[in-house]
């Protein structure tokens, strides 16, 4: 029997996962709501797929996955999101993911994301892949490459126009390390302010 693990924190999304898994190959599922749980599960499960969530509250799906590959690396992620974007795509794979897909992907791309992963062999989205692995192959490294999976995250969240509070209490941080990230950022991408690290973000598709 396949058995997968679902972590996400919405419980629409990982029952509809469910019924899709259990519908296709009666397939065993257990589910995590959080990256402390997930990690927990697989301390006690054993599992053939983890299908992981990309932000979750707390440590974020990204930051997960670096963990998940160093202590699981014979377990194939495909990571969820609901950011269309190239740039959590490459940063997925980069980080060790076997397969990305958004939300809003037609079901059957899952099945087949499935059975692409367990075979041994990686998963893009139709019309995705050259771009991707240009993007993955390149050696050039930009200003988005040197950014931590924090980093980009909280970028992501300032774009999107959440105050340092609100990320803050988001993500389960405390205002003054959110705040240590942002100068972090600006140091890095050798920006003034909020407004101007907002506008690379969009330049850059990170929203």
């Amino acid at each position: 029997m396949l058995r997968v693990l679902i972590a996400d924190d919405h419980t629409l999304i990982r029952a509809g996962l469910k019924q899709l898994l259990q519908d296709y190959n009666n397939t065993y599922v257990i589910e995590a709501t959080n990256v402390n749980d997930l990690m927990k599960k697989l301390s006690q499960n054993q599992v053939d797929v983890i299908i992981l969530d990309i932000s979750m509250p707390g440590k974020s799906g990204l930051e997960a996955l670096k963990d998940l590959k160093t202590q699981y690396p014979q377990i194939p992620v495909i990571m969820l999101s609901v950011y269309t974007e190239e740039q959590y795509a490459i940063r997925a794979f980069k980080s060790g993911a076997s397969a990305y897909l958004t939300k809003d992907s037609a079901p059957d791309l899952l099945i087949e994301a499935l059975k692409t992963v367990l075979s041994g062999r990686k998963y893009v989205l139709p019309g995705q892949a050259d771009s991707l692995i240009n993007s993955i192959q390149s050696q050039e490294e930009n200003l988005v490459d040197s950014l931590s999976d924090r980093e980009f995250q909280i970028l992501q969240m300032l774009a999107n126009g959440l105050s340092v509070t609100e990320i803050a209490e988001k993500i389960c941080l405390s205002v003054k390390t959110v705040s240590t990230y942002k100068s972090r950022l600006s140091k890095k991408l050798r920006l003034n302010n909020t407004a101007e690290l907002v506008k690379f973000a969009i330049e850059n598709n990170i929203r």
